[in-house]
C-alpha cells in the first residue's frame, strides 16, 4: 500500500510498507545523520516490528518510521528519520501521522533526541525521564560475587515473565527475535529466573540490553558476565537508571556517558512490577 505525501515541495514522495528490499537505503539514510545502525541492525528491527518508508520515484529512501506492537495494546515507536533536506518540509510529521493511524491511538512510548522533543510535544507526547547512553572500549573487569549462567531455551517463559514484570507489558514477541541474534545470561535463585540480560552485535561493536534485575548488584553481575569476554571491544549500554552503583560500574569498566535522550509517552502506559529495567533493548524498542 502506498500513500502520497503532501506539502513537500522538493520531492514527490510516496509512503509505503517497509520491506527487506529497503534495508540498503535505510542503512544509507541512518548513516547520513550519524546513527550507528548497520544494515543487519535494521534487519533485526524489521523482523521485530513494522515500518513505513518515504521513497522517490527511483526508489531512494528519504524517510522512515517504525512501530513495535507489544502486549496490552502498547506500542513502541522508533527509527523516525527524515532526510535533513526534507525535515523542515514536514516529512517527519507525515510519517508520524501514518504511525499514529496504524497504532490506532494505542498508548505508545518513544525515545527522542533533545532537539526532537519540541516536535513530539506538538503531537501530544509527554516527557517521562532521561535515558543515559554509556559506551566505550571495555577495560579491566572485576569479578562479581553474584552467580550468572547462560540461558537455555527452556528458560524463555520465565525470561518473558521477568521482562513483563519490569515493563508492565508482554514483550515476548520482541524478546524472541532478540533471542535469535543474542547471547543471554540469567540469574537463577531457588529454581526461578530473577534477572537476565542479552548481548548482540550492534553498531560499532556490541550492545548489552535488555538488562532486567531485582537489584543493582544483579544488574552489575549480568553486565560483568558479558564484559569479561569482551576486553578491548566497543560496547554500548542504554539505561534509565539514575547515577549509582550500576552506572559507576559501567564507567569503571570503560563505558562512559556520551549523550542523553528522553523517554516520551503518548497515552497512559501500564504500571510496572518489582523488577527493574537497568538496560534498554534499544532506543527504538525500550
Amino acid at each position: 500500500m502506498t500513500v502520497p505525501l503532501v506539502n513537500l515541495e522538493s520531492y514527490d514522495l510516496l509512503q509505503m510498507e517497509m520491506k527487506a528490499e529497503h534495508l540498503d537505503g535505510l542503512h544509507a539514510l541512518s548513516a547520513s545523520i550519524g546513527w550507528p545502525h548497520r544494515k543487519s541492525d535494521w534487519g533485526v528491527n524489521l523482523a521485530a516490528g513494522n515500518g513505513i518508508v518515504a521513497v522517490d520515484e527511483s526508489g531512494r529512501v528519504h524517510g522512515s518510521a517504525m512501530y513495535f506492537t507489544l502486549g496490552g495494546d502498547v506500542s513502541a515507536v522508533g527509527m523516525v528519520i527524515a532526510h535533513p533536506r526534507l525535515k523542515l518540509e514536514g516529512l517527519a510529521t507525515c510519517l508520524m501521522a501514518n504511525i499514529v493511524e496504524r497504532t490506532e491511538d494505542r498508548p505508545a512510548f518513544l525515545n527522542a533526541c533533545n532537539d526532537s522533543v519540541p516536535f513530539y510535544r506538538s503531537l501530544g507526547a509527554l516527557v517521562t525521564g532521561p535515558v543515559f547512553q554509556h559506551q566505550g572500549i571495555v577495560g579491566p573487569i572485576s569479578a562479581s560475587k553474584t552467580r550468572t549462567r547462560p540461558a537455555e531455551a527452556t528458560n524463555l517463559p520465565q525470561i518473558f515473565d521477568c521482562d513483563a514484570d519490569a515493563h508492565g507489558v508482554d514483550r515476548s514477541a520482541l524478546l524472541l527475535e532478540l533471542w535469535r541474534v543474542s547471547e543471554t545470561m540469567v540469574i537463577e535463585r531457588r529454581g526461578r529466573i530473577r534477572g537476565f540480560a542479552m548481548r548482540r552485535q550492534f553498531g560499532r561493536g556490541h550492545l548489552i540490553g535488555p538488562i532486567i534485575a531485582e537489584k543493582e548488584v544483579d544488574a552489575v553481575a549480568l553486565v560483568e558476565a558479558f564484559l569479561t569476554g569482551l576486553p578491548g571491544s566497543f560496547v554500548r549500554v542504554d539505561t534509565r537508571v539514575e547515577y549509582g552503583l550500576f552506572r559507576q560500574y559501567l564507567e569503571k569498566s570503560g563505558l562512559l556517558p556520551v549523550m542523553n535522550v528522553v523517554t516520551m509517552t503518548l497515552g497512559r502506559l501500564p504500571s510496572r512490577g518489582s523488577n527493574a529495567v537497568f538496560g534498554l533493548s534499544s532506543h527504538s524498542t525500550g
